[in-house]
């Protein structure tokens, strides 16, 4: 389903809002049509924000909704006109086995069709709000905008559930990515909701305690923003009627790899089936300067691989570099001083952060060959990082890898070790046959919020799993020399790549 706007601009205000009203319509024009729907449209409010004439809500012919045909079991339809069109029937999708449900006494349909949505007997809706939509442009992307519909026969009329919320953005240089809102007291936006629409009413959304704090709008190709307000871009979001009482937060991730973010702490109110439109504002280009590419070191090892001159996110052989969980392209904090946790890494290096399991050792869901740690018995026998696991392909691109357990072994079997100090810093100087060298700094490790080691030992991933559990291997080198082993994936350890 999309909406087709027509945009007025009105320079003055800081926040507007339309209103969305009821409209009559039609009787099924086909005997073969089991159901027969219609929404909400437009009209003018008096702010002059839209035309009533030029913005409709419209069907599009791939949509499809939930139907509860005056029981609780959930059946998915698919509209039958033509994309445009701001009515239409719809008929059921495939021929599934017939499964009884209890008897309610309304038809209930809710779009978009989600094959979780239920209805209680007392005619609740629980349906999950999105907490990633999609962009479009002038307007809000396909699926995003939930609606509800309550009749006493075939002829459906849905109802909005959520309100409008559009951001203006203009900036010179700037490729919008994805923008993230976020209530500055933590209002909760999209996740699992209850929905109650008595007969010819209206909907009422509660989110429930653990809904979501976020929503994402994805732009599938970055967007070029305009250099000026009167250039400026639209983004919506379909919203649940919340008051934003402190205000929402927005953050721009740019194509660049840039972030810009902004506040404002004005109380905001987002009204269901109104649009709130916020003036016109300025992102300023942001560029994260790109990881180091190391120089590439021949040792003279038998199978040819070469080594990097130093380790992943540091720019020379004495530092540390950044800190990654095993099949983690990046580290869990975005700044070490001062130590700043990324958001939903705030445990640091733990399972409750990692990414492939569900919070503990025992429920990976990726790269597990025994089904005691696997989440509800997961297997896929993966040994070895995938590239877009590996921090290393990820970041430097390129032939870059992580090493092997094999490369690892090799570098041990053919060439010399000895712990030095080094500008200062303690590691391992590895030379090789021909006299090339590098150095492999002892940057200690990361387990929880705490980095500890730190100059007394150095700690290696390789890109190879263990079979038997879900640890991750590694190397460890200190004074004594150096050993292989194997540590929890969750551990933050250094990364030293290889190339062919």
């Amino acid at each position: 389903m999309k909406h087709i706007p027509l945009y007025i601009e009105i320079a003055t205000a800081i926040v507007a809002s339309c209103s969305i009203q009821e409209e009559n319509f039609g009787a099924p024009q086909h005997d073969d049509i089991i159901f027969y729907a219609s929404f909400e449209q437009p009209v003018e409010d008096g702010t002059r924000v839209y035309a009533n004439e030029d913005l409709f809500l419209r069907w599009t012919t791939d949509d499809r909704v939930s139907i509860f045909n005056k029981n609780t079991y959930n059946q998915e339809y698919g509209f039958i006109g033509e994309t445009g069109d701001y009515e239409g029937g719809f008929n059921k999708v495939g021929d599934p086995e017939f499964i009884t449900g209890k008897e309610i006494p309304h038809v209930v349909s809710v779009y978009p069709y989600q094959r979780l949505t239920r209805v209680t007997e007392n005619g609740t809706v629980h349906v999950s709000l999105p907490s990633v939509q999609p962009y479009a442009e002038n307007s809000f992307g396909l699926g995003a905008n939930t609606m509800v519909s309550v009749s006493s026969g075939n002829l459906l009329f849905f109802k909005n559930v959520g309100g409008y919320l559009m951001l203006k953005l203009y900036g010179k240089g700037v490729l919008v990515s994805s923008i993230t809102l976020k209530g500055n007291n933590g209002e909760k936006l999209a996740g699992d909701a209850t929905v109650t629409m008595p007969l010819d009413d209206v909907p009422a959304a509660v989110m429930v305690e653990d809904a979501t704090t976020e929503i994402t709008l994805n732009c599938a190709t970055p967007v070029q923003l305009g250099v000026s307000e009167e250039e400026s871009m639209s983004f919506w979001f379909v919203v649940p009627p919340v008051t934003f009482s402190n205000g929402f937060t927005i953050i721009v991730n740019q194509s660049t790899g840039g972030v810009f973010e902004k506040s404002t702490f004005k109380s905001i109110s987002i009204e269901r089936n109104k649009m709130t439109k916020m003036s016109p504002m300025e992102v300023e280009a942001s560029i994260i300067p790109p990881i180091p590419v190391p120089e590439v070191i021949d040792l003279g090892l038998p199978s040819g691989l070469k080594w990097a001159s130093f380790n992943l996110g540091a720019s020379k052989p004495v530092e540390y570099g950044d800190y990654y969980a095993w099949g983690e392209t990046e580290p869990y904090y975005s700044s070490q001083d001062p130590m700043t946790w990324k958001e939903g890494k705030e445990n640091g290096y733990s399972w409750l952060s990692y990414t492939w399991c569900m919070g503990s050792e025992t429920t990976m869901t990726k790269y597990c060959s025994n089904s005691s740690y696997g989440y509800n018995g997961f297997t896929d026998s993966k040994t070895v990082l995938d590239l877009e696991d590996d921090a290393a392909s990820v970041n430097l691109g390129g032939k870059w890898r992580m090493p092997t357990d094999d490369d690892w072994t090799e570098l041990w079997e053919n060439c010399t070790c000895s712990w030095v100090t080094k500008n200062g810093v303690k590691g391992n100087l590895v030379t090789g046959s021909n006299g090339k060298s590098i150095f492999l700094p002892a940057g200690g490790r990361w387990s929880g919020v705490k980095n500890s080691l730190v100059g007394s030992l150095g700690n290696y991933w390789s890109s190879s799993a263990r079979l038997d559990d879900s640890s991750g291997s590694f190397v460890w080198l200190n004074s004594d020399g150096y050993t292989m082993g194997y540590f929890p994936r969750y551990i933050g350890l250094s990364i030293r790549p290889v190339c062919n």
